[in-house]
């Protein structure tokens, strides 16, 4: 169990980091890196990852932080191993990033995965305007406007087919 210390720590943490960053750029960056460094579900030595991004700003290091928050990139024995979670697609669909449509995997699979910002990572975040807002309202624990699920309608037939899933259930478990 989390204690309430410690969840407080956590989400003044993620203000701070919410707070710096400013740059949609340097967050795609920091995205890519990750995504081109990790395999999902594998561990990957952090010192790996360390080595090559030591030398950044500080600026750049909040970017990336915010990254690995989004991401969900979980750090494991005792920092020395990193894993990307399974479902870091539906993260990224959380701030509005759907890998799931080609054109958006495609450019965001011939993006650079070296921590540099050239005119290709530019042109992305630029086309993406929202992005940058998104992830600081996710870590904020507020979901963008965009990635809430819109309600079913709630009108008579609706409640007559849920009556009538919930009766199947009910049969089916044998209440």
């Amino acid at each position: 169990m989390i204690s309430e210390a410690r969840k407080d720590r956590a989400t003044r943490k993620k203000r701070r980091i919410a707070e710096r960053i400013d740059s949609a750029e340097l967050l795609v960056s920091g995205l890519r890196f990750y995504w081109g460094a990790l395999k999902p579900g594998k561990p990957y030595p952090a010192s790996l990852l360390l080595e090559r991004s030591k030398y950044l700003s500080s600026k750049f290091k909040a970017h990336l932080w915010a990254a690995r928050r989004v991401l969900g990139i979980a750090i494991q024995a005792n920092d020395k191993l990193v894993r990307l979670p399974l479902n870091y697609w539906a993260r990224l669909h959380q701030i509005g990033l759907t890998l799931a449509d080609f054109d958006t995997k495609k450019a965001f699979e011939e993006l650079s995965g070296d921590l540099v910002i050239d005119q290709r990572v530019k042109a992305f975040a630029a086309m993406r305007p929202s992005l940058l807002n998104n992830v600081k309202d996710w870590l904020l624990a507020q979901v963008p406007e965009e990635a809430k699920p819109a309600l079913p309608p709630d009108d008579d037939y609706s409640k007559h087919l849920q009556g009538q899933v919930f009766d199947i259930l009910a049969a089916w478990r044998g209440d």
